[in-house]
């Protein structure tokens, strides 16, 4: 499967918020598409978990922010959409929590995980 992270790059002249799109292949994802019925009409309910087996290229997002080029990061609040993509699509899944695994002192594997975007109600 294929996924396009947005990294939170920060506002422009006008205040717009900027992402940066970076592109992730060969990934595994499991995704959960539901509703909740509430008063005012339904809730997304949509979840995913990520399984990303790369950490090349990463930056922590202080870093990240000094040298967006070439770089990617992970930080709670940033988007994720399945496929390619070179802008936000209209409803894609926010990134919640983000854990990364070691095997004996080595890097293995980030376990990402979210939630879909409220729907207008």
């Amino acid at each position: 499967m294929t996924v396009t992270i947005f990294n939170r790059l920060g506002e422009d002249a006008q205040g717009k918020e900027t992402y940066k799109a970076c592109v992730f292949r060969n990934v595994y994802i499991e995704t959960k598409h539901a509703a909740n019925p509430v008063y005012s009409g339904e809730r997304n309910n949509d979840n995913f978990r990520l399984y990303l087996f790369t950490d090349q290229g990463y930056l922590p997002k202080e870093e990240f922010l000094q040298s967006p080029e070439n770089h990617w990061t992970l930080e709670p609040g940033d988007f994720l959409a399945l496929g390619i993509h070179n802008e936000i699509p209209s409803n894609p899944f926010r990134i919640n929590t983000i854990n990364v695994f070691y095997a004996k002192d080595k890097f293995h594997h980030w376990e990402v995980s979210g939630r879909g975007q409220l729907l207008e109600s």
